[in-house]
């Protein structure tokens, strides 16, 4: 997860194996999903 105003990544979040194409979020900001390259879908809880 990357800040934009200060460029600096903010979190890292392994799970994928290649390229991360998409990303979205619910907008209580506690779930992220992820999809990519891999083929694997991901879903983050905060």
């Amino acid at each position: 997860v990357w800040d934009i105003r200060t460029r600096k990544l903010k979190q890292d979040l392994p799970g994928h194996a290649d390229e991360v194409f998409s990303v979205d979020w619910n907008p209580d900001g506690e779930k992220v999903a992820s999809g990519g390259k891999d083929k694997v879908l991901k879903l983050w809880m905060g």
